[in-house]
């Protein structure tokens, strides 16, 4: 259900950002937006609220406690303006914010990542790829594997038992260098960990300084080796 905009709208201090995956989305097509909803201490907030095309709902989306949401939208050809309205479940008022115009022209990588592989989907809209142009998987140090993309719409799977755990990169680039597209991730560590905080102080006041260590082992106690 869309949400209802039933409620006066008030100047607010919470910041609303929609973010594409990978960067980049066009019209016409099923796109994935990432919703961030933060306050002026820049900690997040839940909101619940609808993205319109030209006035009109198209997709509803929430975010968490910590601020985070996603949501599935399809925006009409020929749309003017995008817009979103979102209400704090907590203070009770409603706030609207722009939205970014999809674009003509774009590499666009969707990515959905489970407990045992990961899904790479890659569409080009308007855009004609060199023919050396690779899905490129990469770690920060290094580059993990690369794929030729043969044609315009390409999907991979790969096993997460394929990569170290940590943060990884899919990129679209040519030889020249170019970057058309790019998706991080994350790869859970294969293996239960266990984490310990200690924290310096019981309590903190706002903003303050927090010294901590983590201590890492698995579910036998063992320490993790890095």
């Amino acid at each position: 259900t869309l949400f209802k905009h039933n409620k006066k709208k008030v100047e607010t201090d919470v910041d609303l950002q929609s973010l594409p995956e990978s960067g980049r989305y066009t019209s016409g097509a099923p796109s994935v937006l990432a919703i961030k909803a933060v306050n002026q201490d820049g900690m997040g907030v839940p909101v619940s609220g609808s993205i319109s095309a030209d006035g009109t709902p198209i997709a509803s989306f929430s975010t968490n406690d910590l601020g985070m949401g996603r949501c599935t939208v399809t925006v009409p050809p020929g749309t003017k303006r995008l817009s979103a309205i979102a209400e704090t479940p907590v203070e009770n008022f409603q706030f609207e914010a722009s939205v970014p115009l999809p674009e003509a022209r774009a590499v666009v990588i969707n990515l959905l990542p489970n407990s045992d592989s990961v899904f790479i989907h890659v569409s080009c809209f308007g855009v004609t790829l060199p023919d050396d142009t690779q899905l490129v998987i990469s770690d920060k140090t290094a580059i993990v594997q690369s794929f030729p993309l043969q044609d315009s719409v390409t999907d991979f799977t790969f096993s997460t038992h394929e990569f170290k755990p940590g943060i990884l990169t899919a990129s679209i680039i040519d030889t020249d260098g170019s970057v058309y597209a790019e998706r991080p991730f994350f790869v859970f560590p294969h293996q239960t960990l266990v984490a310990d905080f200690d924290f310096d102080k019981p309590r903190y006041g706002k903003r303050e300084k927090a010294d901590v260590t983590i201590s890492l082992h698995d579910e036998n106690g063992n320490p993790i080796e890095r």
